[in-house]
C-alpha cells in the first residue's frame, strides 16, 4: 500500500501514474506528489501545487485534469514537463491548454498518432479531445480540438490507445449508480487526428447493479481487453 503525507497530513490519492522512475499522485488540493518508485520516503515532495484530480504519463510528460475557475470538478487540461532545472513540474502552457466551464470533468489521457487524446464530460454530454503534439506553422504550441463529439446521453469515461486506434468507454447514465457502457474503437485520421468511431459492444443491460462507468482497458499482443466494477 502507498501512504502519502505532505505538510504532516495524509494526502488522499485521486489518481496515479508513473514514468518508470517516479510515480506521480494526483492528490486534489495537496497538488501533485512525486515519489521515487524504488524507495518511498516518509515525507512526500509536492511536485506541483495545482489542484489535480486526474493524471497520466503520456508522450514524455505528465498530463493532468486540474480544477480552475472555482469549479468543483477538474475542468482544465494541462501538461507538465519532466526534467530541467529543479524538475518541479513546470506547466508547459501557463493556464493550461484547455479550460472548460464549471462542472466539466477532464481525464483519461492517452497518446496515439502524434496526439494526446482525453475525455471530457458534464451531465449527459461529452466529447473526446485531441491535442496535437507538434508545433503549428508559426512555431507555437497548438490547442486541443474535439476529435469526437459523442451523441447526447453518452459520456466518455476512458480512452485507451492500442494498435494505432483509440478505444473509448462511453457511459449512459440510468438511475442511481446503474447505467450502460458502450465500447467504441476510434480510428484517427492520419492527417487531422479526428476520430471515426466504430461500435464494438454493449457491456450490460442498464438495469444491472454493476458500475459500468468504472473500469480499465489493457492490451496484450493484438488483443484489447476491458472490464468493469462489480
Amino acid at each position: 500500500a502507498i501512504t502519502l503525507t505532505h505538510g504532516g497530513a495524509a494526502a488522499n490519492i485521486e489518481d496515479l501514474t508513473s514514468d518508470g522512475q517516479y510515480f506521480y499522485a494526483a492528490c486534489g488540493a495537496k497538488g501533485i506528489m512525486r515519489e521515487n518508485a524504488a524507495a518511498e520516503g516518509a515525507e512526500d515532495a509536492q511536485w506541483n501545487a495545482a489542484v489535480t484530480h486526474t493524471i497520466a504519463y503520456a508522450a514524455g510528460r505528465v498530463c493532468a485534469g486540474v480544477i480552475a475557475n472555482s469549479s468543483t470538478t477538474p475542468n482544465r487540461f494541462t501538461t507538465f514537463s519532466i526534467g530541467g532545472s529543479g524538475d518541479t513540474g513546470t506547466e508547459e502552457r501557463s493556464g493550461g491548454h484547455l479550460t472548460l466551464g464549471k462542472g466539466w470533468t477532464v481525464g483519461s489521457f492517452t497518446e496515439a498518432n502524434g496526439h494526446i487524446y482525453f475525455c471530457a464530460y458534464k451531465g449527459n454530454r461529452g466529447m473526446v479531445y485531441a491535442w496535437p503534439l507538434g508545433l503549428d506553422s508559426s512555431g507555437n504550441t497548438q490547442y486541443p480540438f474535439v476529435a469526437w463529439d459523442l451523441p447526447p446521453g453518452l459520456c466518455p469515461r476512458e480512452a485507451f490507445s492500442a494498435g494505432g486506434s483509440i478505444f473509448v468507454r462511453a457511459y449512459r447514465q440510468s438511475t442511481g449508480s446503474t447505467g450502460t457502457a458502450y465500447i467504441y474503437r476510434g480510428l484517427p485520421d492520419p492527417q487531422t487526428g479526428a476520430l471515426t468511431p466504430f461500435f464494438i459492444t454493449e457491456l450490460a443491460d442498464k438495469a444491472t447493479t454493476d458500475d459500468h462507468a468504472v473500469g480499465e482497458f489493457t492490451a496484450r499482443d493484438n488483443q484489447v481487453f476491458w472490464g468493469w466494477k462489480k
